[in-house]
Parts: C-alpha cells; sequence; structure tokens
C-alpha cells in the first residue's frame, strides 16, 4: 500500500484512526465490500462532514487495563486534498486518561462534528487532527 494514496477512496465514508503499531492513521471502509476492513495506511487523509467518535466502553478498558485499544476516531467522507484552501484549522487531540471526547488543544473546548478535517503526521512523526 501506499502511504500516502487515498485518492482511490474519494467519496467513500470511512473511520480514521491512529495506529500505534505502524505510526501511520488506519483508514476503515463504512461500505461497499471491505466494509469494517482497514482498507488502506497514510500519513496524509482529508474528509468532509466529519464526527469525532469516542467509545465509552473502549475507553472504560483503557482506564480498568492502562493499556490503549481502538475506541477513538474519526468518522467522515475522503475527499481530495485540501491544499490552497484558506480555512482556519483548530488542532484537535484525544486522550483517554485526561477527557472522554475529542478538544481543541488550544484551550480544551468539546468537539463532535467539523465541516472538513485534515489528518496527517507533523515533522516529528506525531498525529495531527486539523479540523475547520
Amino acid at each position: 500500500m501506499n502511504p500516502n494514496s487515498t485518492t482511490h477512496l474519494i467519496g467513500t465514508r470511512v473511520e480514521v484512526y491512529w495506529n500505534l503499531h505502524r505510526d501511520c492513521f488506519s483508514v476503515r471502509s463504512l461500505s461497499g465490500p471491505d466494509k469494517g476492513r482497514v482498507v488502506t495506511h497514510t500519513r496524509l487523509i482529508d474528509l468532509g462532514d466529519v464526527t469525532f467518535v469516542v467509545q465509552p466502553a473502549g475507553r472504560a478498558r483503557v482506564l480498568a487495563e492502562g493499556r490503549k485499544n481502538v475506541h477513538a476516531f474519526v468518522r467522515g467522507t475522503v475527499l481530495c486534498s485540501l491544499d490552497g484552501v484558506n480555512a482556519d484549522y483548530t488542532k484537535v487531540t484525544y486522550n483517554p486518561y485526561k477527557t472522554d471526547s475529542f478538544v481543541a488543544s488550544k484551550d480544551g473546548t468539546r468537539f463532535r462534528n467539523a465541516s472538513v478535517v485534515r489528518a496527517y503526521t507533523d515533522n516529528r512523526g506525531r498525529p495531527v487532527l486539523a479540523a475547520a
């Protein structure tokens, strides 16, 4: 799989989460023959009509066991590149030990939805979610 190619998924509803083992984002399809399966891994993906999801039972398991599991992700439709789009982006983060939802990095405002989200890795290889 090309680690940055998501063009074949444009228009597809997906869930995107940070994969700790691969140090990239995993993209899970929500429709078609690959529904429920990871269809690619990438370091950059742009999504529209986004919902931020935290599954309470998965978070409770993390808190009880002290081991991470996939229970938080962004759900949206894959867009073509947002390069050149002038939007006021807010960095969004999630830490199961600190909060039960995605929040703005700057001020802790809860995020439930966004029109667009760019998920990418920064120059140090860390995941970043930028919502507009």
